[in-house]
């Protein structure tokens, strides 16, 4: 069964701060295994530039489509596009 997990960084949550948008910056993930184990692969890759993500929470979903999951959070939540930072 699928995680989703919620992932945060302080580093990027001070550029946020830093830039205008928020300090409340998620990352939002839906992985096989478990949320720890996203989280080392972030943290290892260096996305979004930084290394320093926390997991803040996870679930096991029945849902197997990220997009579908990240399209009903879309309706609430805004969406950093990485062509205007």
């Amino acid at each position: 069964m699928p995680t989703l997990y919620v992932a945060t960084s302080k580093a990027l949550g001070a550029w946020g701060a830093a830039v205008g948008v928020t300090k409340e910056i998620y990352k939002v993930g839906l992985v096989d295994g478990t949320g720890a184990e996203a989280v080392a692969r972030l943290n290892a890759e260096t996305y979004a530039g930084v290394a320093d993500w926390k997991l803040i929470d996870e679930q096991a979903v029945e849902a197997n489509a990220e997009a579908a999951l990240l399209a009903r959070l879309g309706g609430k939540e805004t969406q950093l596009s990485g062509s205007y930072y």
